[in-house]
């Protein structure tokens, strides 16, 4: 268990870092790259696609793509398996 002293300082830097990408004039979303399962996304996009309830754990081709049973075509994730090292941009319009 960590100390509270660290566990504090913890959520405190996650607080930021949401306040950080949620005023952000951008779509944001993380997820797991291997699953596609989603970690984070920012106000904007929830609020774009009426996201309220807990979506954490949820596929994001599901939740975002309409209801999809598997990774988009587009997905940056087979780009990342084979460059793990890459900077990856994804833009959808």
């Amino acid at each position: 268990m960590y100390p509270e002293n660290v566990r504090q300082a913890q959520e405190e830097a996650l607080r930021i870092l949401k306040s950080i990408l949620n005023g952000m004039d951008a779509y944001i979303g993380v997820t797991v790259p291997e699953t596609g399962e989603l970690l984070f996304l920012n106000d904007k996009i929830k609020a774009t696609f009426g996201i309220e309830e807990d979506y954490t754990g949820e596929y994001c081709y599901h939740l975002i793509q309409g209801g999809r049973s598997e990774r988009c075509d587009f997905c940056p994730y087979d780009q990342l398996k084979n460059e793990p090292d890459k900077v990856i941009t994804w833009e959808n319009k």
